[in-house]
């Protein structure tokens, strides 16, 4: 029987269609004459969100002497377009809240997942692109599609899971291989069903394949550098055993000498520790 991937996004309407706020957030960020306060009062809305707003505002990532206080006076500190994307992490991360199986523990998916996004920040920061955050969205969300993988396909995942381990094999590859596409291509799907830009969807969908990014291939490059990195530290688990190869194509194409990583690695890790302690101690 055929899987189509297509379904197997649209499956879950819990994790295919982003709540409401997020809209209404993104909407008021959108608008030229927003401010502060609307913005604020759109975030007050939601306590969870607000409390990981502050928590984030207060954090060493800010480095703000004095104690920030109020919802508002958090958004000024973290910028309104960071505030966008970490609102987007916070939302998706808590969608997915109670999923859990025996072969992908979720609090190591997600410190995998942090490890990813923090790495790709980094990297991003270390090129000087802009809006660094959508870099830490495609670190965030580049395995999301296992989850999902494993909540509609459990058996047929779960096997493919168990064979890569037991034949030192890589998931994706077995992924392909049986099912015709991998948990990339199911992550990016989601970011389409989410109208997240296709940078985005591409930098996750390419991401073990960078170089064959039709028109994001930075990008892509970035998120498999980063997942590369997240591996090697040994940043949790999204289920694969093996550190995926670096594509040494790939890290050429970042432009970035390789007596930087030294550097970027420690930044990576700094952060790292931050966001998993943001995110993760109220998971």
């Amino acid at each position: 029987m055929q899987v189509d991937p297509e379904q197997i996004v649209k499956e879950d309407a819990s994790v295919a269609s982003l709540p409401d706020i997020y809209f209404e957030l993104e909407q008021a960020i959108d608008s030229p004459g927003a401010s502060f306060e609307q913005i604020g009062d759109i975030i007050s809305s939601d306590p969870a969100l607000a409390a990981r707003m502050l928590k984030l505002a207060n954090s060493a990532l800010f480095s703000i002497q004095n104690p920030v206080d109020s919802i508002y006076t958090a958004i000024s500190v973290i910028g309104t377009q960071q505030l966008r994307e970490l609102a987007l992490a916070t939302i998706v991360m808590d969608s997915f809240e109670g999923v859990d199986h025996e072969l992908v523990n979720m609090l190591d998916f997600w410190r995998h997942s942090i490890g990813c996004g923090v790495a790709a920040r980094v990297l991003a920061t270390y090129r000087r692109e802009n809006n660094v955050e959508r870099f830490y969205l495609m670190g965030l969300f580049h395995d999301v599609g296992r989850i999902l993988l494993l909540s509609q396909l459990t058996e047929k995942e779960a096997n493919i899971l168990i064979q890569a381990e037991q034949e030192d094999l890589m998931v994706h590859h077995l992924e392909q291989k049986s099912l015709g596409f991998d948990h990339a291509e199911i992550s990016a799907r989601l970011l389409q069903l989410w109208h997240l830009p296709n940078i985005q969807q591409e930098a996750v969908r390419y991401h073990h394949r960078p170089l064959e990014a039709p028109e994001e291939l930075i990008a892509a490059c970035i998120v498999h550098v980063a997942d590369w990195i997240a591996h090697g530290l040994n940043y949790g688990s999204s289920g694969e055993h093996y550190v995926p190869p670096l594509d040494e194509t790939a890290w050429e194409h970042l432009n970035i000498p390789v007596s930087a990583l030294e550097t970027i690695v420690d930044h990576a890790s700094t952060q790292y520790k931050e966001v998993v302690d943001l995110f993760l101690k109220t998971h």
